[in-house]
């Protein structure tokens, strides 16, 4: 695949502070990893310019989120390319994040190569200090292809199992990974993460697609962080709701970008990706959430609302989001509000968020609430009724997007398992119309 279908492979790294922590205190790490520098200017002065400097401009944006999100550079890795690469900083987009990413991680503290033995290194250090309360991302961009492998530094092949081996592990059960690659959805396929979203940037049988104002792995964590894609108003985004933002983006962008690519665009010399598979690249991405995974808010122990990070004519614009957050004291009298109307699920899972306030009283008040609550046995009935309808609607959610990317073993089984678990529901009617739709794609 090429610079724009190349995605690079950033991983965030983030390294625990030395210091004591409450028990409940969510710390956040990340391994950021670009696996190939192929969109560097300094190295391919003659790009197009939507590929000049792409993995850079993604790199900045991606970081500024992460930042926002309350990820400390102490916490976090950067991998880039090949040994004594570094990524072209002269870069002016994103800037500031990127002066950042120079300063606090390409200083001579670590090795920087993008290589399978520094992942490993890295991941292992993960295992030992992110805790169950934790939040990791691993995001990486590079070139990708269908046997579901990857190029790291050297050239090197990164295949499936090694990244089953390397991602597999973690105390956490809240771990975002992110596949920015070609042929991505491939690595979904041959891997399985039960406390993970993962997301691929592209299906298994298509190119993707990188450049300076486009990478879906990048938009997912960037909806995931922005509290206005929060449509249930529990403090969360969850990976369904930052998914429908994240297509929505790569549908509005289609039409403009495939003109581009007919008109205008300039194919880079050797190119991974031949110039008859251009037609075939694809912007659909593709999420897969573990059945362990547990949600948790990127932007809880944020001060302030998070900020979108816009690229616009090379400079950075910051824009606020129209919502005002209410802090812990605000969210506890509305907890309290709910339960006096009889509102008792909306309730407890305010009381459940604000159990992990840095407001020792707050903490102690909902935390006594919510045990209250548990006490009451047609309330915990209702809780299960509750959760059990929010994971069969996840699962349905997971088998209409593995459809729409023609994964239909994948989709299959997860409609085989509703209907079984669910017999005479409306949800095993809606899994055996998603398996009416699979059989019919089969004989297409």
């Amino acid at each position: 695949m090429y610079k724009r279908y190349l995605i690079p492979v950033s991983l965030f790294l983030v390294f625990l502070p030395v210091t004591f922590l409450s028990a409940d205190e969510v710390e956040k790490y990340a391994l950021l990893v670009i696996g190939c520098a192929d969109t560097n200017t300094q190295l391919h002065p003659d790009l197009d310019p939507i590929d000049q400097n792409a993995s850079e401009v993604q790199l900045g944006k991606l970081y500024g989120i992460l930042t926002k999100c309350g990820f400390e550079d102490k916490n976090i890795r950067v991998l880039y390319a090949e040994r004594g690469l570094q990524p072209n900083w002269n870069e002016t987009s994103y800037g500031k994040e990127l002066a950042r990413i120079r300063k606090n991680h390409f200083n001579g503290q670590y090795d920087n190569t993008a290589s399978k033995e520094n992942i490993d290194a890295l991941m292992a250090y993960f295992k030992q200090k992110v805790d169950e309360n934790d939040i990791f991302i691993f995001y990486i961009m590079t070139h990708g292809h269908p046997s579901a492998v990857v190029q790291l530094a050297g050239k090197r092949m990164w295949k499936a199992e090694e990244m089953q081996t390397a991602l597999s592990g973690l105390k956490s059960k809240t771990n975002i990974f992110c596949f920015e690659t070609c042929h991505s959805g491939a690595i979904l396929n041959r891997t399985d993460f039960p406390n993970a979203v993962c997301v691929a940037a592209a299906p298994a049988e298509t190119p993707g697609w990188v450049d300076r104002t486009f990478a879906n792995c990048v938009n997912f964590i960037e909806a995931k962080a922005d509290t206005a894609n929060d449509k249930n108003k529990d403090g969360k985004v969850d990976p369904n709701e930052a998914f429908e933002v994240t297509k929505k983006k790569a549908a509005d962008y289609e039409q403009k970008w495939r003109e581009y690519l007919k008109t205008k665009y300039k194919m880079p010399k050797n190119s991974p990706v031949p110039p008859n598979m251009v037609d075939k690249t694809s912007l659909n991405a593709v999420l897969e959430v573990g059945k362990d995974y547990e949600e948790r808010s990127l932007f809880t122990a944020n001060k302030e609302p998070v900020k979108k990070i816009v690229e616009k004519s090379g400079e950075k614009k910051h824009t606020p989001l129209p919502e005002k957050t209410e802090n812990d004291s605000e969210l506890l009298e509305r907890a309290d509000s709910l339960l006096r109307e009889g509102k008792q699920l909306e309730a407890y899972e305010l009381y459940e968020r604000l159990s992990t306030s840095k407001d020792e009283k707050i903490a102690e008040q909902a935390k006594q609430r919510k045990e209250e609550l548990l006490k009451d046995e047609k309330f915990v009935s209702l809780l299960e009724e509750a959760h059990q309808k929010e994971q069969v609607e996840k699962k349905l959610a997971s088998a209409r997007n593995y459809l729409e990317n023609r994964m239909l073993e994948k989709a299959r089984a997860i409609c085989e398992e509703v209907i079984k678990e669910n017999n005479g529901t409306k949800y095993a009617e809606e899994a055996q119309k998603l398996l009416e739709e699979i059989k019919q794609r089969e004989n297409e």
